[in-house]
């Protein structure tokens, strides 16, 4: 994990933003894998190892669910990429890494056979059943981007989260 990443966690767990870090053990990867059907890319699986699935509050941040490969709010990896692929066909070679404005984001990477490197992060809109662009670079790109949004916001404005920013409403 890089060290900006460490740091913005390690900040953020101190300001009680978010739980406690829960790493993944090979096993439960393994088992994703097989699930999935697909390798995930080498840097998004040691993301997975290192920090696990993460929830950060929905108004402080454009992804507030990195998923895992256990069920948490959102689901898991597994059963959202699961309902991607039903909801959206073409999106079979897309596994859904993180849940935004409130479930109704996705976040996805495209993984084929004949991918180098780490994957591009391409945003669902689950509202409206179309599979938009790029939206980040990869998946440490966009952990490390939401991480720093959400430590820039929460040093700023010290106090109770739910009085940082309005509610989302849509």
């Amino acid at each position: 994990m890089s060290e900006i990443i460490s740091i913005r966690l390690r900040r953020l767990t101190d300001r009680n933003v978010i739980p406690t870090l829960r790493p993944r053990s090979e096993e439960l990867l393994a088992g994703l894998e097989a699930d999935l059907g697909w390798q995930l890319p080498p840097r998004t699986r040691e993301l997975l190892s290192s920090v696990g699935p993460l929830e950060l509050p929905p108004t402080l941040a454009v992804v507030h669910s990195f998923l895992g490969p256990t069920p948490g709010p959102y689901g898991s990896i597994a059963s959202k990429t699961a309902e991607l692929v039903a909801r959206c066909p073409a999106a079979r070679h897309m596994v859904v890494l993180g849940v935004g404005a409130v479930g109704r984001e996705w976040f996805c990477a495209h993984l084929a056979d004949d991918l180098e490197g780490e994957p591009p992060i391409y945003l669902y809109d689950a509202t409206d059943g179309v599979l938009e662009g790029v939206f980040y670079d990869n998946y440490e790109a966009m952990l490390c981007e939401v991480l720093d949004f959400v430590d820039e916001i929460t040093a700023l404005a010290p106090g109770p989260l739910e009085h940082r920013m309005p509610p989302l409403t849509m």
